[in-house]
């Protein structure tokens, strides 16, 4: 390539405009000023509709891992929604994240984790999982998570989490 060339405006790339970030990618520098009980799990969940089955679902759920109402916050997403894991955790503070049918770019976060299993991230214990609806219809997906996940964590404290919920 000739100097001519280089120095004409369609051969120097405009890295200025050259889009890097999209900006639906904005909403993790959004506030998130929800007013909130720091308790030591979060459940962030797709979306459950008020006295539905699967809130109902879960409420059982988390029962049989022993947990009441004042054990956990909920926040559920509806689809394409997303939220920054920061602002989640500098305004919960938990201990560990229960993922229902959530990934974790919608958090923002870039981190493989193991389905249905607990997974050691930025301080928290982390347990994704399909939505409650999914995991109504694929049981061994249920007893999975039951196997080694909840019951591991929250029933058989395997992973301290009683000692940091104090």
């Amino acid at each position: 390539m000739s100097i001519a060339n280089i120095l004409q405006m369609d051969a120097i790339p405009d890295i200025i405009n050259t889009p890097v970030i999209p900006a639906s990618a904005n909403i993790f520098w959004d506030d998130y000023n929800e007013p909130a009980q720091q308790r030591p799990l979060l459940v962030v969940s797709a979306q459950l509709n008020q006295d539905s089955n699967e809130l109902r679902q879960l409420t059982k759920m988390l029962q049989a891992c022993k947990l009441g109402t004042e054990d956990y916050n909920l926040i559920t997403l509806i689809d394409g929604q997303k939220i920054a894991w920061h602002k989640l955790r500098d305004t919960y503070s938990p201990r560990a994240v229960l993922m229902l049918g959530i990934m974790p770019d919608m958090l923002g976060m870039t981190v493989l984790l193991r389905i249905n299993e607990p997974n050691h991230f930025a301080g928290c214990i982390f347990i994704p999982t399909l939505s409650i609806t999914d995991l109504e219809t694929k049981t061994e997906m249920k007893r999975q998570l039951w196997n080694t996940a909840l019951k591991p964590v929250f029933v058989d404290d395997l992973y301290n989490y009683q000692e940091t919920k104090q």
